[in-house]
């Protein structure tokens, strides 16, 4: 099996972003051929980007139900704005990902949980993963086309979950969305509180764990992805400055701030 690896832009240069060119990139990702004869949408789309910094903010959540429906992990930086957290991360329908040090603490910003969207007092993130000094290229660190470096946060943290269920597709291309979320919250390993908390929500991906409980049929059946009935009214914040059906084929698309 392989792999295609797309780009959306959403945000410019400088770190602005328009909340219709969001709405464009999540429509975009659904055809993106514009051809609806063609199974072109991605499988999994990767998110590291965030629009407001707490509370709940319901302007996207449309487009995330709507891919989620189509069959598309949406996977969201859970956002470093420790203790808060913020939204699209926070929609029952993304899977949130917090970030963790080589030493399975948690990187001190990663934000926490509860939230109030989708539920009162719900879990969140939904998983951690490695987010701290992870080598990455940068064509702006130290200059232009300097090569690589190494950044952390949550951003760095979600394409880790990201890229593993890329991986579980691969093996096993029939997944469904609430497969892939059940895998890698089943298997991972458990950190902090005992059970799900609002630190490390089930714990830190693992991954080959995921791969063989699929394989030998261990997962229990997947909980449905929850629909969120929380309409609170948006309050208008600026951004941050910085139907598919499954084929043998995994595609991974990942929406980036510039």
């Amino acid at each position: 099996h392989f792999a295609f690896l797309s780009i959306a832009k959403i945000y410019d240069d400088f770190g602005n972003a328009q909340e219709s060119k969001v709405h464009q990139a999540f429509q975009w990702m659904l055809d993106p051929d514009g051809n609806p004869n063609t199974a072109d949408a991605p499988h999994v789309v990767n998110n590291s980007w965030s629009w407001n910094t707490g509370g709940c903010d319901t302007r996207f959540q449309a487009d995330v139900q709507a891919l989620t429906a189509a069959g598309i992990v949406q996977v969201f930086a859970a956002g470093n704005f420790a203790p808060i957290n913020p939204s699209p991360a926070n929609y029952p329908e993304s899977f949130s990902v917090g970030a963790t040090t080589n030493a399975d603490q948690i990187y001190p910003p990663s934000s926490r949980g509860p939230t109030s969207c989708g539920g009162a007092n719900r879990v969140f993130p939904d998983v951690v993963a490695p987010g701290v000094s992870i080598t990455t290229t940068d064509l702006y660190e130290g200059g232009l086309f300097s090569g690589y470096t190494n950044q952390s946060g949550t951003s760095l943290a979600a394409p880790h979950a990201s890229g593993a269920m890329a991986l579980l597709l691969s093996a096993f291309p029939t997944l469904t969305v609430d497969a892939q979320r059940q895998a890698l919250q089943f298997t991972a390993i458990d950190l902090g509180a005992p059970g799900a908390d609002n630190t490390f929500g089930a714990g830190r991906i693992d991954v080959l764990a995921a791969y063989i409980a699929i394989r030998d049929g261990a997962l229990p059946t997947p909980t449905p992805t929850p629909t969120s009935t929380h309409t609170p009214t948006p309050t208008p914040t600026a951004p941050p400055t910085p139907g598919a059906t499954p084929t043998p084929r995994s595609v991974f698309v990942p929406l980036i701030e510039r």
